[in-house]
């Protein structure tokens, strides 16, 4: 072991974990007897205290777990329930972008309190406000994906605000994308969207360039991440209809290029 946990005594004369218990499950699952501790007197305010700056500190948190144990050291700073803190925040945030100086007066204290905070993370309470409070309302599909670092904060707070019946493939698609491209492709899928492709199909809606566009190009790109992913060598009759929309594409490119 590198670093060795942090612990304290408990009433049955054992000890009790702050931190470190995946070091300790691992080291018993090894069979090992014996690990080195840190042992300190602490109460429960200090105990949950090092807990979560432990956390904070662990290099693969997420940034939904972050967020919660940001709030959760706020609330033991502030003594006040974390459910208390977003509605806090957002009145500090924007007092502070209106240079409401008597309300920032009457909150100073907890103005500092969240500054020392967040200070120790590099974090504004802006920015925390604007990126990080969006992250305790996202769909579960949403949060999901936050949580297995396949979307960043920002992407999953722009997914979000899309219709949930799209948030599967913008998923797929926000990957590796930045927040710029991200916007653009939202644009191009979501908002592009007419009425007619959610009512009944008729002759208009079956030729309407605009659907089907979006449609062939989520395709095309699901196809090229599987190509990447090595998903597509190797299957003879995939090879071949791919030769076939390249001849296709081959014959709408002379098609447009016509005088």
């Amino acid at each position: 072991m590198l670093e060795p946990i942090l612990v304290r005594p408990s009433q049955d004369g054992l000890n009790e974990i702050i931190s470190g218990e995946r070091r300790w499950r691992c080291c018993k699952k090894l069979g090992i007897a014996t690990i080195p501790a840190v042992t300190r007197e602490m109460d429960d305010e200090m105990a949950l205290e090092a807990a979560l700056i432990a956390h904070l500190l662990s290099e693969d948190i997420s940034p939904i777990e972050e967020t919660d144990s940001i709030l959760g050291l706020m609330a033991l700073k502030l003594h006040q329930p974390i459910e208390t803190l977003p509605s806090l925040l957002i009145k500090i945030a924007n007092a502070q972008q209106r240079e409401n100086q008597s309300v920032l007066e009457k909150l100073k204290e907890v103005v500092d309190a969240v500054d020392a905070v967040l200070n120790s993370f590099k974090i504004k309470i802006s920015s925390f406000v604007k990126n990080r409070l969006p992250l305790l309302n996202l769909s579960s599909e949403v949060l999901t994906a936050v949580r297995e670092g396949k979307l960043s904060p920002t992407n999953a707070t722009l997914i979000n605000r899309q219709p949930q019946d799209v948030h599967t493939e913008l998923i797929e698609q926000a990957s590796g994308l930045s927040k710029k491209d991200l916007v653009t492709f939202i644009k191009e899928y979501v908002e592009s969207d007419t009425p007619s492709t959610h009512s009944e199909p008729d002759k208009t809606s079956e030729v309407n360039p605009e659907p089907l566009h979006r449609s062939i190009f989520a395709r095309v790109k699901r196809l090229q991440r599987k190509q990447l992913e090595g998903q597509l060598m190797g299957n003879s009759k995939i090879q071949t209809r791919l030769k076939n929309i390249q001849s296709l594409l081959n014959e709408i490119d002379e098609l447009v290029n016509l005088p």
